[in-house]
């Protein structure tokens, strides 16, 4: 069930949401935090050990957006050419990102995050009303075809009919990997792939 990964994601949603909802992400006021997550006394070492590889993996998908932000839209030839091999978060790139500041990829991660944590069983809604909500607040960069949903459910009535009436969806060509990037939390969340699919 979705409900069991609430402790490990509260805590990792502690450490990376932004006092100001127009950032994309989150950028420290210093370079160390304090990453433990208190699961309760009574809680098993099972319980702590789940949630510190939730939390584990929600940290390495911001770390790992915020290392690649200023490589977005390059060929891997330009990458290499400019910084032989990314190993710290440089910042730079087509947004213009801070060091560290990761993209509309990892916040829209945490927007689904959040919505699965608010309504497990049926999630759409809620997680649709987070992307609003981070759309309205003016991130720096936003996906074409997310672009075009989010607009396009202002007019629609829910978010299958938006998605389906993006442009990109009418000339066949709402295949990219958006989607895939944000996926994490439902893989976390629903550990049976009946309920995942449902």
């Amino acid at each position: 069930m979705a409900t069991l990964m609430a402790p490990a994601l509260d805590c990792a949603l502690s450490c990376f949401v932004s006092a100001d909802p127009a950032s994309s992400g989150a950028r420290p006021e210093s370079s160390t935090y304090d990453l433990r997550c208190d699961v309760g006394a009574g809680a098993s070492e099972r319980l702590r050990e789940r949630d510190a590889r939730l939390l584990g993996a929600l940290i390495g998908h911001a770390c790992g957006d915020a290392l690649g932000a200023p490589a977005e839209f390059l060929s891997s030839f330009e990458a290499q050419r400019r910084w032989d091999t990314v190993d710290r978060f440089v910042g730079g790139g087509n947004a213009g990102w801070e060091p560290g500041e990761w993209t509309d990829d990892h916040a829209m991660t945490l927007c689904v995050a959040e919505g699965i944590l608010e309504s497990p069983n049926d999630p759409v809604e809620a997680i649709g009303q987070r992307f609003l909500a981070w759309y309205d607040a003016g991130p720096k960069d936003v996906g074409g075809t997310s672009l075009e949903a989010l607009r396009e459910r202002r007019r629609r009535t829910s978010w299958h009919e938006a998605a389906r009436h993006t442009p990109q969806a009418r000339r066949g060509l709402s295949a990219g990997n958006g989607s895939l990037m944000r996926v994490l939390p439902v893989a976390l969340a629903y550990a049976d792939k009946e309920e995942m699919l449902r």
